[in-house]
């Protein structure tokens, strides 16, 4: 049984990675693990790779804007 897959680039979403983080926090890569494994941070993980959806880190960040996550 054959099943074709096919999508095309705009069905796709793109996600955040480690780097984006670091840009997006203006922080080192160490920092940016810190962050993302936060309790409560929007990841998955495929294999070592962490990706994180943009629209799910602006609701994190929206919840926890006042809270000292990192000291």
């Amino acid at each position: 049984m054959n099943k074709e897959f096919s999508f095309e680039a705009r069905d796709v979403q793109s996600f955040y990675t480690i780097k984006d983080i670091m840009c997006i926090f203006c922080c080192g890569r160490d920092k940016a693990y810190e962050i993302i494994h936060t309790r409560g941070f929007p990841k998955m993980t495929i294999g070592r790779k962490f990706l994180i959806s943009p629209d799910a880190l602006q609701k994190w960040i929206n919840q926890n804007y006042n809270s000292n996550i990192i000291k």
